[in-house]
C-alpha cells in the first residue's frame, strides 16, 4: 500500500485546498499517457491504484467548482501530478528513444519505440528498412498493422524525433513512404510490438548513431570529440548538430551579445568539414552548429544561431586552414569552404577575423 501514498495524499490535499486543480493543470504539465508496458507493471498496484480512483472521484463530486469536468480531472491529477502513481511506475519502465507524428496531421501521433534497428542503414534503392523495437504503434501506424501486405500498410509521411532520457525531443528527421510490412509481439514488454518498416529519408546519415546516444546520455559535453573521425564521421557529425541545434541551445536561446570574442582551433582542420565542426563548437560548445556549408555560415551570420555581429573570431593556427582549404573548392557560396570566401562572408557582416 505504501505505493499509493502519494497520490493518496494529493488527493486528500486536493480536497482541503478549493483552489488546487486549478494550480495542478498551471503549474506541470502532464506527461505522455502510459503505454501498454506502463500498464503492465500498474497491475501491481490494483488496490493503491482503485484506491485512487474511488478517492479522487469523491473529491470532484464535493468540490464541482475546483473539477469542473468532473472525477477525470481529479484522477488526472492524482495519477500524473507530483508524486503520483503512474509517474512512479513509468520511471521503472525502459525508456522511449523514438517517437512518430504524422507529417500531414500534427494530432495523428504514431507512437513510441524503444530502439530503431537499421535506422541508418540506406539500401541502394534508398529505402531503408528499419525495425522499431519495443513499439507501441497508434494512430496511422497503427491501423496499417491490420493491413501488412498490402496498399493499406503505408502509413504516408511522417516526423521522426529523438528523444533523450526524459522523453524530450533533441531533433527530428522527415521520413516518406512509412509502409508497415510485419509486426509481432515485443519481449521488451506486455503489448509492445516489434513493427518492421521501409521508409525513404536522405538525411539519416550513417556515423550518427553515436553522435545521437552522446547527445542523448549527456556525454556530448567536452570539445574535441569529433577530432578522430573519417570524412564521413565528420559529415554525420554536422548532421547531428544541425538537426538538434535547437535542443542543444534550449537553455540559452538568446544569442551571444555582439562584440564577444570567439576562439577557433584551427589545428584540426584538414577539409570542409572539419572547419564546419571547429566553427560550430567555437561558437556554441562541443557539437555546436553554426552552418555546414558557405550558404549556411552566411544565413547563421544574420541572427538565432548563437552568435550576433558583429564579434570578433580569433583563427588559431589558421595558416593550417588556408592550406587546406585554398582554392577550387567552392566559389558559389553553397559548398566547400573556400578560405577567401569565408574571410569575404566574415568581412561582410562585420566580423572581425584575427589569423594566429
Amino acid at each position: 500500500m505504501a505505493a499509493a501514498a502519494g497520490p493518496l495524499v494529493i488527493a486528500a490535499a486536493l480536497s482541503q485546498t478549493p483552489d488546487a486543480g486549478a494550480r495542478c493543470s498551471a503549474s506541470w504539465e502532464p506527461p505522455r499517457p502510459p503505454g501498454p508496458a506502463t500498464s503492465a507493471r500498474l497491475a501491481a498496484l490494483t488496490e493503491p491504484a482503485l484506491a485512487v480512483f474511488d478517492n479522487a472521484a469523491a473529491t470532484a463530486e464535493r468540490h464541482p467548482d475546483t473539477f469542473p469536468t468532473g472525477p477525470t480531472e481529479a484522477i488526472f491529477c492524482s495519477l500524473y501530478g507530483p508524486g503520483g502513481a503512474v509517474g512512479e511506475v513509468a520511471s521503472a519502465v525502459e525508456e522511449d528513444n523514438y517517437a512518430l507524428r504524422s507529417d500531414e496531421d500534427e494530432s495523428d501521433f504514431w507512437g513510441f519505440a524503444q530502439e530503431a534497428g537499421g535506422l541508418f542503414t540506406p539500401s541502394e534503392d534508398g529505402l531503408r528498412q528499419v525495425e522499431l523495437l519495443g513499439c507501441s504503434p497508434r494512430g496511422a501506424l497503427l491501423t496499417c498493422l491490420d493491413h501488412l501486405g498490402r496498399r493499406r500498410a503505408t502509413a504516408g509521411s511522417a516526423h521522426l524525433a529523438f528523444l533523450d532520457t526524459e522523453g524530450v525531443e533533441m531533433g527530428s528527421y522527415f521520413v516518406s513512404n512509412v509502409t508497415a510490412t510485419a509486426a509481432k509481439p515485443s519481449p521488451r514488454g506486455d503489448g509492445l510490438l516489434d513493427v518492421t518498416v521501409r521508409l525513404w529519408c536522405d538525411e539519416l546519415l550513417p556515423g550518427s548513431a553515436w553522435v545521437w546516444e552522446l547527445l542523448r546520455t549527456g556525454q556530448l559535453d567536452r570539445k574535441g570529440l569529433w577530432h578522430s573521425l573519417d570524412p564521413e564521421g565528420r559529415r554525420a557529425w554536422l548532421s547531428v548538430a544541425l538537426w538538434s541545434r535547437h535542443y542543444q541551445r534550449r537553455e540559452h536561446p538568446e544569442d551571444a551579445a555582439p562584440g564577444e570574442v570567439f576562439t577557433l582551433d584551427g589545428r584540426q582542420v584538414v577539409d570542409a568539414d572539419s572547419f564546419y565542426c571547429a566553427l560550430g563548437e567555437a561558437i556554441n560548445g562541443s557539437g555546436g552548429y553554426f552552418g555546414w556549408n558557405l550558404a549556411a555560415v552566411d544565413d547563421c551570420l544574420r541572427g538565432r544561431f548563437g552568435a550576433t555581429p558583429p564579434f570578433t573570431l580569433e583563427w588559431q593556427n589558421s595558416d593550417i586552414a588556408r592550406s587546406q582549404l585554398a582554392g577550387g573548392q567552392a566559389s558559389d557560396r553553397d559548398t566547400g569552404a573556400d578560405f577567401d570566401v569565408l574571410l569575404e562572408i566574415f568581412t561582410d557582416h562585420g566580423i572581425d577575423v584575427l589569423l594566429r
